[in-house]
């Protein structure tokens, strides 16, 4: 008897905090998406939230000191999750390896000192492309998955559909999981792959 999948929602709410609004009101939306989600939390016992880019937090920290320390505890009880680590979420086609490096350094920094984790699953959901040197920045940065949005396997430019052992660079074939596709865990062949 064939056994049954289980199926794993991952609960994120994605905000482009400074795409086509001031930066005011992608920090009002980041206050309001993080008490929602905090006020779903201690609502349903088994819901587990999962959100990355420090600069929301530290959005959060700054405008609703008290709505930070509940995300505190939230993260200390396992039912937040940080994911991701970065700054924030860069289009990583364009920018040079620097920038991001840069981008990934902040991030680590902040949820390092303000939360004590260190993220080992980089996501990026809306991102256009992946430079060539992403994956070893991803490796050398300490990540073990990358999980993206886009381009997806139904992408119709094949010369940039992903694999869960995609390779740009010969020496640094990753682990990554295109939203919808489901997500890849590493396992003993991915990981051999790496």
């Amino acid at each position: 008897m064939t056994p049954k999948p289980t199926v794993h929602l991952i609960c994120n709410a994605h905000i482009d905090p400074i795409w086509k609004w001031p930066w005011e009101e992608g920090a009002r939306e980041a206050v309001s998406t993080f008490r929602t989600a905090a006020d779903l939390l201690e609502e349903f016992p088994e819901f587990i939230f999962n959100h990355n880019e420090s600069l929301l937090y530290e959005w959060v920290e700054e405008y609703d000191p008290p709505l930070f320390e509940r995300i505190r505890a939230l993260v200390a009880r396992g039912r937040w999750n940080i994911s991701g680590g970065w700054y924030l979420q860069p289009d990583v086609n364009l920018p040079g390896g620097e920038t991001i490096a840069r981008c990934i350094l902040e991030g680590r920094r902040y949820f390092a000192e303000k939360f004590g984790v260190r993220p080992t699953v980089a996501y990026n959901f809306d991102s256009f492309g992946h430079g060539n040197g992403l994956p070893q920045l991803l490796r050398q940065s300490g990540f073990a998955l990358y999980i993206h949005g886009r381009p997806t396997p139904a992408s119709s430019n094949s010369r940039h559909r992903f694999t869960p052992g995609w390779a740009p660079m010969a020496a640094a074939r990753w682990p990554c999981a295109p939203m919808g596709c489901g997500i890849a865990r590493p396992t003993p062949t991915l990981a051999a792959n790496c």
